[in-house]
């Protein structure tokens, strides 16, 4: 595997397979439906929301390149890091 997690699945019965995965597209649904308290929002707020969104990505990705934070690059990508001075957060 050259890319991937290790994780115990012995604990949890709903990984029988012994594979853990991750569905993007219900994460993100599940971040909507918790801003939204699970009622239907005005297109204009669920707009707005995903500019949110997005701007978080990006400033995750920022401070990734940067070694700051929770993301940090693979030694593969080390090529592409920037300085923390370069950092283009709000």
């Amino acid at each position: 595997m050259q890319h991937g997690c290790n994780c115990s699945t012995r604990k949890f019965a709903a990984f029988k397979d012994g594979v853990v995965t991750n569905n993007t597209s219900k994460s993100m649904n599940n971040i909507f439906k918790s801003v939204a308290n699970y009622k239907e929002l005005p297109l204009d707020t669920v707009i707005l929301v995903l500019v949110r969104v997005q701007e978080i990505y990006y400033y995750d990705f920022q401070r990734a390149l940067a070694g700051h934070g929770d993301y940090h690059l693979k030694k593969s990508f080390s090529h592409l890091s920037i300085d923390r001075t370069q950092l283009e957060l709000p």
